[in-house]
Order: C-alpha cells, then structure tokens, then sequence
C-alpha cells in the first residue's frame, strides 16, 4: 500500500472508530469558528466521509492558514499529502483556506531562546497540486476498508515513511538466522538479498555485497566460530591492568534542553 493511501486509510479508519468523540470536536470547532475565534487547534471538520483534526487554523484578512506541525527538520512529501486531505475536507465545509504551511522544527534554533523553535514552510502550491488526486483516492480507500484484507506483499514500504501497526500480524515468525539480523542491513538490501532467495544468513554466498561486520558476522554464523581479528592480539598487548573503559552514548531530543543545543543534535551521555 502506497503511503499517501495509507493516510487516507488511517483517516478514514479513525473517523469510524470515535464517532461519538467526532461529533463533539466537530460542533467545538463549529462554535469556536461561529464566536469569531481566530486560533483554533485542532479544529476538527468532516466531510466525503472523512475526519481531519487541523493542528493549527488561523485566520487571516485574507482567509484561512492552515498549519500542519510535524517533528521533522523540512517538510516532506507525506507531509503535503497529509496537510492536502485537511485543505480539502475543511474546504468541502465552507472554510476558506487560503493558504497552507507545514510547521517544523528550525534547524538553526540554539537552546534556551537563539532562532525560533519552529518554522513554518509555505507548501499551498504543492497542496493545491495534489488536491485533484484525492476523490478517486478517497474513492478507492473507502472500497478497501468495505472490502476483505487485502493481500500485500511485506518489504520495505512496512517500515517506510512510517512504521506499519500491523507488522506483527503481516510478518511471519522468522527462522534462526535471518538475514534481517545482518548488523544495520537497509531495507531495500534486505528486500534484495530476499528477492534472490537468500532468507538465512546460510544462504548467503561469500560474495554477498556485505559490509566488513556483516561478512564477518556470515563467517561466524556459517563456521559456528568466533571471529577474532589478527590485530586484536597485539592491540590487547598495550593494555596493562587493571583496565577500565567508559562507554559513551549520544541522545538526540527533538526538544533540546541544554544550551546550545539545536533539536536532534547528537549529545554525548554517560551514566556513572
């Protein structure tokens, strides 16, 4: 299933199963919109079937803004689309959007206050571009959810843009060994290496196109042996007990909390 059918799926889905908590959001935002609210979060509209909550539905002199706010450095693709299914359902009741942004984290932001923590990127004309695409999309993912499962090959779109909840019903249980196991493999490569028929870390021949770890961790799997480099030994040599060693992680916070910091900079840890 593409990823923009996915989120007509999603939307669609979600609208079915809160039905009563919908019909309360919906006539929310229609009373705040009738006071003459400016700011409404989560402004909540229904229309062709489909539910959206609007992050954020600002009035303007000129109409409508609608900002969609994501945990991401740039807008994305997915994004547009998702920010295109809200335009168009608000749109299909009587609000005016006039233009659209995808509100995301500012790379250049430093904690506590250096550059603003979120930035807004104007995407209403890729929005607008996608907009003729979504009734037959809609069409299609309401025949889907009326229909039996669908039968969908697992690769790599089940983790990409977003994971799938239903990977553990999709995916079956895997054999010892398998190739997903392969340190840090992408899954376009692991999808490959399945497609030629090679399921096990056994069944990869030894000019699989591996990385350095991953061929040695196939010699291991394969010989049943520890795989020791030769210059482990004389490298061990130079140590002179007692030995201790500190092990450093780094975190990345989308929300950076020390000074300095910008969101998903990659900070050093360590736990004593």
């Amino acid at each position: 299933m593409r990823s923009d059918q996915a989120k007509f799926g999603l939307a669609l889905a979600f609208g079915c199963a809160f039905g009563v908590q919908i019909g309360r959001a919906l006539a929310q935002t229609r009373a705040l919109i009738e006071s003459g609210e400016s700011v409404i979060y989560e402004a909540a509209f229904r229309a062709h079937h489909i539910f959206v909550a609007i992050d954020i539905l600002r009035k303007t002199d000129e109409g409508w803004v609608l900002g969609e706010v994501k945990s991401t450095l740039r807008a994305k693709d997915q994004h547009v689309q998702d920010a295109a299914v809200q335009c168009w359902v608000a749109r299909a009741c009587g609000i005016d959007v006039v233009r659209v942004e995808i509100v995301h984290l500012n790379r250049e932001h430093r904690h506590p206050d250096v550059n603003p923590l979120f930035v807004a990127a104007d995407v209403t004309e890729a929005v607008e571009a996608f907009i003729p695409r979504i009734p037959d999309e809609a069409a299609a993912q309401l025949e889907l959810l009326h229909g039996p499962c669908p039968e969908v090959e697992t690769g790599p779109h089940c983790s990409s843009p977003y994971a799938c909840p239903f990977t553990g019903r999709c995916w079956p249980e895997l054999p010892k060994h398998h190739i997903s196991k392969l340190y840090r493999i992408h899954p376009n490569q692991r999808a490959s290496l399945l497609a030629a028929g090679h399921e096990t870390i056994f069944d990869l021949p030894e000019d699989a196109p591996l990385s350095a770890v991953n061929q040695r961790l196939r010699t291991a799997v394969v010989e049943s042996r520890a795989v020791v480099e030769p210059g482990l030994g004389p490298a061990l040599e130079r140590c002179e007990g007692p030995v201790a060693y500190l092990d450093f992680e780094t975190i990345m916070p989308a929300l950076p909390v020390w000074e300095g910091c910008a969101p998903y900079q990659q900070v050093p840890v360590q736990f004593i």
